[in-house]
């Protein structure tokens, strides 16, 4: 589980730390001003042996890919808006790709 905070900064948490979470009414999807409005957007999906990431956010500066089950996979640093990313090792499944509050899946065949 990955929380990101006004204050911009971002802790992760095992899936197996956490019993129950909790939101307060102020809770909402709109866009926070420190998160950038692009969409990363992954392809080939579903992917074979890479995928090429596009759309990454200014300020992120790694991007996180976890498994359908919460486990973090990679951790792959950033040095601008687009990359392509060896997934050869990975299962087969379905991934989440997170950077920087924008976030996307793809299927590893």
């Amino acid at each position: 589980l990955m929380v990101s905070f006004f204050s911009g900064s971002t802790d992760l948490y095992p899936l197996s730390d956490v019993r129950k979470l909790y939101f307060d009414s102020g809770t909402s999807l709109g866009e926070h001003p420190t998160v950038s409005a692009k969409k990363l957007f992954v392809y080939p999906n579903p992917a074979g042996e890479y995928i090429h990431i596009e759309g990454i956010p200014d300020q992120a500066e790694q991007v996180f890919i976890y498994s359908s089950d919460g486990q973090l996979k990679k951790v792959l640093s950033i040095t601008n808006d687009e990359m392509s990313v060896d997934i050869s090792s990975l299962p087969a499944g379905l991934y989440l790709i997170n950077a920087h509050g924008s976030s996307s899946r793809f299927i590893k065949k």
